[in-house]
């Protein structure tokens, strides 16, 4: 079940919030970029990346000062690589497959895209919902998400059951 809760996903406290990137990790949009207004000058440094990360790809790190312990990043967009469904789609299926990694069974995201990616409300909760329920069935590929420099945890497998949506929050 995914449940849509229109609210601020800084103060939300679950185990991670979705916030859409560059290929640098910079906001791809208004509200990731209030994200990280929010999480403060070490979130700044948590996300600092020393190359370009592949566009598609979701990388996890901390969160500063976000209720949230950590922030999955998807990558939907690049220097050459405008956002789009199809990009939006790998990211999310990445940022699924990093939840399952690193144990985190609550999860909140905006609806990725609807501003960079110029998808509607519409197609970008398909997507999620989508991605969400295609994840649950495979195991995560090695290949489809980065990891950043400043991660710790070892990650080992195990499927999430909870999600978030839009300034919501979804469970799954």
């Amino acid at each position: 079940m995914i449940r849509v809760v229109v609210d601020d996903l800084a103060f939300l406290e679950v185990d991670a919030v979705v916030r859409p990137a560059d290929q640098l990790l910079e906001p791809a949009s208004s509200s990731a970029a209030r994200l990280d207004h929010m999480a403060g000058e070490e979130f700044l440094k948590q996300r600092r990346v020393s190359s370009s990360l592949e566009v598609g790809s979701a990388v996890v790190t901390g969160s500063g000062e976000l209720a949230a312990p950590y922030v999955i990043h998807v990558v939907i967009k690049g220097a050459e690589i405008n956002a789009g469904r199809d990009t939006v789609e790998r990211a999310l299926q990445s940022a699924w497959h990093r939840a399952t990694e690193w144990q985190l069974a609550r999860v909140a995201t905006p609806l990725v895209g609807t501003g960079a990616g110029q998808l509607s409300l519409e197609d970008a909760a398909e997507l999620i919902k989508r991605t969400l329920a295609n994840c649950l069935w495979r195991t995560p590929p090695n290949s489809s998400s980065a990891r950043s420099p400043h991660d710790r945890r070892r990650p080992s497998p195990r499927k999430f059951r909870w999600c978030s949506m839009v300034n919501t929050t979804a469970n799954w």
